[in-house]
């Protein structure tokens, strides 16, 4: 949740990197290989991306104390988080450790004190890609050049950056910081200078800023929106060099951090947006209706199935996202028309996504990578929904889709359906309750259930409206594939909407069946 504060700030030598013109961490580069920034870390909360950190001892991650705390000032449950190192890509290569003391500062939720240690389970094994990061001691040179890095979002209506990238920002004085950020506390605080389209933005939280190869701060805020010309604001690293140190020594975990109410002192975010953050951190693939826990699964998979080549072989495939962050699929069903579930485009409260909140991904396989992003006009949830029998909804685009072999719409399933016919599902959810969201797309086949065993699996099902899909085990929809298309023969037959139990178990997985809702669809796209 708190990810949505969030700085860059990550690490130090540059090398070789590739300059990217347009989208950036803000500005800055893509970093070529993890030997540069060996001590960069990706924390995730819930199989979600969250915040940055950096490796400062075989066992010891530095991060932001907002980064391991929840709103309600408690810390983090220490399962719900894992650590991702080695690696330049978010979800692909590298390798995943796992916390076993969480421990902010005690003075935390001050803003000035938002820094937090990380205990690993077990001692890295340090080599050229995983390397510790020395702390920096002692003053800073006014307008010296530090190094920052991390994967958050390359602009405020951008997503979070799968590769790791760069940039450069000064140290700003004193006397300027004090200007800027009334009291900011210059020996807890330290300002960074960018130029504007350049910084720190979303998702980057608790990553490094490195001047001559060591930690100088951790970041914290940034003030108004990603990429302006205000300073960025991080814990200045040689202010808590004995707290660190101290912690390290004790392994002392303090009971005075369950204060409420951390994030009121974020400058970055509206209370507004925060909760619908929230809302879009949580996703659960399938959100309405049954719930039940996502199994975990061991196979990269979508669960199970395999990986999508080519978008052509699914261009009516839609990645939806809300304040940036992936939530749901949908298809392409006409020039302007885009069918997903309808909790997809609602919140906890009922009310529907606000508009500006939404952004649609086409043309692409890969979640962060390529294709198109277009923008919706109208969102419009089913009105007898959230009925778990009506969770189906239309989006109307702004402009009109020129279609081509990677952008296409799928035609629509009239009529009766064979019973165990196969059909086909697609979607970036996740491969298993306890991995990330996949970032390539993914299919896998699944069989229609008869009628009668989907009512006896699902009482009261309504076989008229919602059609039961099964699978092997190890197979299936999982969380972030709600709205995703099912096909059969060719034409959409269902929307992805919820499964029962785990991801991944034998018992079905429950859709939207369109030949119900052909009528409505037609209907609202043409009134």
């Amino acid at each position: 949740m708190k990810a949505f504060l969030v700085l860059l700030l990550a690490t130090a030598i540059s090398g070789a990197v590739v300059p990217y013109p347009s989208n950036r961490i803000v500005g800055g580069g893509f970093v070529q290989s993890i030997t540069q920034f060996p001590y960069q870390v990706a924390l995730f909360e819930i199989g979600q991306f969250k915040c940055g950190g950096s490796i400062i001892a075989e066992k010891w991650v530095l991060t932001a104390a907002h980064c391991i705390t929840q709103l309600d000032g408690s810390i983090t449950p220490i399962d719900n988080l894992k650590l991702q190192i080695g690696s330049t890509h978010l979800h692909l290569g590298g390798k995943s450790v796992k916390p076993s003391k969480i421990i902010p500062h005690e003075d935390y939720p001050k803003i000035r004190y938002d820094i937090a240690l990380i205990e690993l389970k077990e001692p890295l094994v340090f080599d050229e890609t995983i390397q510790k990061l020395e702390l920096y001691r002692g003053d800073l040179p006014v307008n010296a050049t530090v190094t920052i890095s991390g994967h958050g979002k390359t602009g405020n209506d951008e997503p979070i950056s799968e590769m790791l990238k760069f940039n450069t920002m000064t140290i700003m004085s004193e006397e300027d910081c004090l200007n800027e950020m009334v009291n900011s506390g210059w020996k807890n605080i330290i300002c960074l200078n960018n130029a504007a389209d350049n910084g720190a933005c979303t998702g980057d939280s608790g990553s490094a800023a490195v001047y001559e190869g060591k930690q100088i701060g951790v970041a914290n805020f940034v003030r108004g929106n990603c990429g302006t010309i205000k300073p960025d604001g991080y814990a200045f690293v040689p202010f808590f060099i004995d707290w660190i140190e101290k912690t390290m020594a004790e392994f002392y975990i303090t009971s005075s951090l369950l204060l409420p109410n951390l994030f009121f002192h974020i400058i970055t975010l509206v209370k507004a947006n925060l909760l619908r953050a929230m809302k879009a951190f949580l996703v659960l693939l399938l959100a309405t209706a049954i719930s039940g826990a996502v199994v975990p699964s061991s196979s990269n998979r979508i669960v199970g199935g395999g990986f999508v080549q080519s978008i052509t072989q699914f261009p009516y495939q839609v990645a939806l996202f809300e304040i940036g962050q992936f939530k749901c699929g949908g298809s392409i069903i006409a020039e302007k028309w885009v069918l997903t579930a309808a909790h997809c485009i609602t919140q906890l409260d009922g009310s529907i996504t606000p508009i500006d909140d939404l952004k649609l991904q086409i043309g692409s396989p890969h979640l962060h990578l390529g294709g198109k992003a277009v923008k919706p006009s109208k969102i419009i949830p089913h009105e007898d929904y959230p009925k778990i029998r009506y969770d189906i909804a239309l989006i109307e685009l702004q402009e009109s889709l020129v279609f081509d072999e990677t952008i296409q719409k799928v035609e629509l399933y009239r009529g009766d359906l064979p019973v165990n016919a196969t059909v086909t599902i697609s979607g970036h959810g996740k491969t298993g309750n306890d991995e990330p969201i996949s970032e390539m797309l993914k299919f896998n086949t699944m069989t229609i259930m008869s009628e009668g065993e989907c009512f006896n699996e699902i009482v009261n099902s309504g076989w008229k409206k919602i059609i039961c899909l099964n699978n092997a085990a190890e197979n299936g929809a999982c969380t972030g594939d709600s709205g995703s298309a099912a096909v059969y023969e060719g034409k959409q037959i269902g929307v992805a909407n919820f499964v029962l139990g785990k991801c991944g178990t034998i018992k079905p997985d429950g859709y939207a069946f369109v030949p119900f809702f052909v009528d409505w669809i037609e209907k609202t796209m043409a009134e």
